[in-house]
């Protein structure tokens, strides 16, 4: 929340806040603070649910994680972005952050069913090893912003 006020104070545009290792319930009140904040300056907010990787959580890989929080669920992203007001939402549906330990798995679907029922713009985090043939698809589906 620090670095957010601070950016802010700063005159960014754009704050991105990830709160996705966080419980659910957490994660919404504090990305509400975020929009609030942001609000003040008129900057826009990323926020993030679903988890991508050892990165978020200091441990493991995507695959090893709670396979719950894995994948974005597309009825919590619709939850989430009308409760919080945020301008793009990261999902996760596949990518890691980092380097791929192994080939990743997208789950295209995710992605088509997060535009679909929070009809926001979808951020996809972690590029790297993906395919550009990967790329075309999830960018066909929704995604917005890598």
């Amino acid at each position: 929340m620090d670095y957010v006020k601070k950016a802010l104070d700063l005159g960014f545009t754009g704050v991105m806040y990830d709160g996705s290792t966080l419980s659910f319930e957490e994660n919404m009140e504090n990305t509400k603070l975020v929009v609030s904040f942001a609000k003040q300056t008129g900057a826009s907010v990323e926020a993030e649910i679903g988890c991508m990787g050892k990165r978020e959580t200091g441990s493991g890989s995507a695959g090893s994680q709670d396979p719950d929080k894995v994948y974005t669920d597309p009825e919590q992203a619709k939850i989430f972005v009308e409760a919080t007001g945020i301008d793009a939402l990261a999902c996760s549906f596949g990518t890691t952050h980092g380097v791929y330990l192994s080939e990743p798995k997208l789950d295209y679907s995710v992605v088509e069913k997060v535009r679909q029922k929070a009809n926001i713009p979808v951020v996809m985090h972690g590029g790297s090893g993906v395919s550009d043939e990967d790329f075309r698809k999830v960018i066909e589906k929704g995604v917005r912003k890598v």
